[in-house]
């Protein structure tokens, strides 16, 4: 399976996800949480993988994705990342290695240049400090 196959699968599924599950939740007036969402797709198959981001662009207009209110974005070096996760079981995306890596964090810091609603936290800090520090950027959404 190709990327640009494998991007087209993704933008599938999320597009069943999103008709099925994301706009009936926010039409209800409900909060929608994601780990992985339209940024994701961007900085991984985009940035990470080399598909042209016209065309993945062109996927999130196809399939109507809503722009999040809030993208926070956990940064850390990438050396550090991998260190915390040298015990764990590496899938197929965590085994891509390190210069993948480089080019998704990379990717997502760019992105974080040029959309206000993406927010980068430092995620080599204190748990405490990280905690608040989304919690209020959950509160300045909250509050518009």
């Amino acid at each position: 399976i190709t990327a640009e196959s494998e991007s087209l699968l993704l933008f599938s599924i999320r597009n069943q996800h999103i008709n099925e599950i994301i706009i009936p939740s926010l039409d209800k007036g409900t909060w929608v949480l994601c780990d992985r969402y339209i940024d994701a797709s961007i900085a991984y198959q985009g940035y990470g993988r080399g598909i042209n981001l016209d065309s993945i662009y062109q996927l999130i207009e196809i399939t109507e994705c809503p722009t999040p209110s809030l993208t926070i974005i956990l940064d850390i070096d990438v050396e550090t990342g991998f260190k915390r996760k040298a015990a764990d079981t590496k899938d197929r995306i965590e085994s891509a290695g390190h210069e993948f890596f480089e080019k998704v964090r990379a990717g997502y810091l760019e992105m974080a240049k040029d959309h206000d609603y993406i927010k980068v936290v430092d995620a080599d800090d204190d748990p405490e400090v990280i905690h608040q520090k989304i919690i209020s950027l959950i509160e300045e959404i909250n509050h518009d």
